[in-house]
């Protein structure tokens, strides 16, 4: 949680552009080729997908180069906590599936859960 409350050097300003410009351009792909083989469900989640690298791209790219405040670097624990026990939701309530799929999905929960942790109690003190 650190390196959220410091300025971005100007590579990993360049660095953030271009990964999430990739992002984009994978999920808007993907959006496409599930809309063309019909798949609406998937075709729509993957359209949804693409507004967080979006807003990303722009701040990347366009957006004045600054640290996160005390109440932003709160809110994005709360928002890693919850995309973490999010995804071990996922693991614990979907059995299917192969086990490799399951581990790497555990693993970033786990990695979200923990960071989260780690923001909130810094908060706290």
């Amino acid at each position: 949680m650190k390196d959220f409350s410091r300025q971005p050097t100007r590579r990993e300003r360049a660095l953030a552009v271009f990964l999430n410009a990739a992002l984009v351009l994978l999920f808007c792909g993907l959006a496409a080729v599930f809309a063309f083989r019909a798949m609406w469900t998937a075709a729509l989640v993957s359209a949804a997908v693409v507004i967080a690298p979006s807003v990303m791209l722009q701040r990347a790219a366009f957006g004045g180069r600054r640290a996160l405040g005390r109440k932003e670097r709160y809110v994005l624990a709360w928002i890693l906590l919850c995309l973490g026990v999010g995804g071990l939701c996922v693991v614990l309530l979907t059995p299917q599936g192969q086990a490799v799929h399951r581990l790497l999905v555990l693993a970033g929960s786990t990695t979200l859960i923990a960071t989260g942790l780690v923001g909130i109690q810094r908060r706290a003190r």
